[in-house]
């Protein structure tokens, strides 16, 4: 995982977020020796996991990466923690688990 943007900016952006529906986009890249067979890829908001957004994803070569996109993420006035996790259910075999793993914190403002 190696970015989280909220509506295409960085998440500390004062304008990234607003309450409201918003776009988050994880960036995910193969920093491994072999191609990723298809995963998944969670995001939660607030460590609300009965309420995580799952997104899937094809298979990705070594040194490439994807841009993953949840549309139409609810999220409060205040601020929010966005954590996202690479191979949410563990189906590709890795020798570096820990790379999965990003958490972020955005401040969401009035929807104007």
């Amino acid at each position: 995982m190696t970015a989280i943007r909220v509506n295409g900016k960085q998440p500390g952006a004062n304008d990234a977020c607003t309450s409201g529906k918003n776009t988050v986009t994880a960036v995910v890249k193969n920093q491994g020796t072999g191609a990723a067979g298809g995963f998944t890829v969670r995001l939660i908001v607030d460590d609300a996991s009965h309420a995580a957004v799952i997104e899937s994803v094809g298979a990705l070569d070594v040194g490439n990466q994807r841009e993953i996109r949840f549309g139409g993420v609810e999220l409060k006035k205040g601020e929010r923690t966005l954590a996202v996790r690479a191979d949410a259910e563990q189906a590709v075999p890795e020798s570096n688990e820990g790379n999965n793993d990003r958490t972020v914190s955005a401040t969401c403002k009035d929807d104007d």
